[in-house]
């Protein structure tokens, strides 16, 4: 196994961890957020979107 493809599996493990954390309700959807590096932010709707 190559070290991108390690990566690559490591980062799926922590996303589904994060995730199931979530699903029990250990996390708030921010601390979530947090662990995974994602931006409390939502995302802008896309053009033309209504």
């Amino acid at each position: 196994m190559n070290r991108a493809t390690w990566l690559q599996d490591r980062r799926m493990q922590k996303f589904w961890d994060v995730l199931s954390r979530w699903e029990r309700r250990e996390l708030s959807m921010l601390e979530a957020g947090e662990l995974l590096g994602m931006s409390e932010r939502p995302v802008p709707p896309l053009p033309g979107a209504v």
